[in-house]
């Protein structure tokens, strides 16, 4: 989901939960703002707008046309967890804990993510050396039924730093490279004989980008 498709997505679910309500006088001229699309729908506007007024952690983001709060037919409830992976050196986390919840379309789940949901758990990003990939502050979805590298690709892992979020990559004689997408950042080696060393926590799916405005 880019931004273009994630503000148009605020926008429908502001109007939505605005359509049968009086605009309140404090935020009048912001919401009228952003509903006509030309204010800028960033993630600060949108996390205030849903505290102040009850709309449920991450409603604006939530696919519009569906009932928002409910694990039924059209929608699927992910847990967020207090967990954070370094885009860069690891960082140490707490033993997992739910923080809230996020409601998304199940179809879109399913099609961005494969049949398999139940496994899929949402983490946050930190750091800059996924940049352009993952960036400081997006929610990460990850699948943490996948616990081996069945493919190359964007991993959660567990190595002697903490947990990061890391692209991964075979070599020829059997070991992995851990890639980061900045490449200000050094490609790592884990020889075949090290792997071990190696825990793969999960596969990460996709990433919710954080506007900062």
């Amino acid at each position: 989901m880019n931004k273009s498709e994630l503000k148009e997505i605020r926008i429908e679910n502001l109007k939505k939960f605005f359509e049968d309500k009086t605009l309140p006088t404090k935020d009048k001229s912001l919401l009228s703002q952003l509903m006509s699309g030309k204010a800028s729908f960033g993630e600060k506007v949108s996390r205030r707008l849903e505290e102040d007024y009850g709309m449920g952690s991450y409603y604006l983001d939530s696919t519009p046309n569906s009932p928002i709060g409910s694990d039924d037919d059209h929608q699927i409830r992910f847990e967020r967890l207090n967990i954070e992976a370094a885009c860069g050196n690891g960082t140490e986390n707490l033993p997992a804990e739910v923080v809230d919840y996020v409601n998304v379309s199940r179809l879109w789940a399913k099609d961005k993510f494969g049949g398999n949901l139940s496994h899929i758990k949402i983490i946050t990003a930190r750091g800059d050396s996924m940049a352009g990939t993952i960036d400081e502050g997006d929610i990460i979805f990850v699948d943490t039924a996948v616990t081996e590298m069945v493919e190359d690709g964007v991993y959660l892992i567990h190595v002697s730093d903490g947990l990061r979020a890391k692209r991964l990559q075979r070599t020829v004689t059997g070991g992995v490279k851990i890639l980061s997408d900045n490449k200000r950042y050094e490609t790592e080696t884990v020889e075949k004989h090290d792997l071990e060393q190696l825990k793969i926590c999960g596969k990460i799916k996709g990433a919710w980008k954080l506007e900062e405005m």
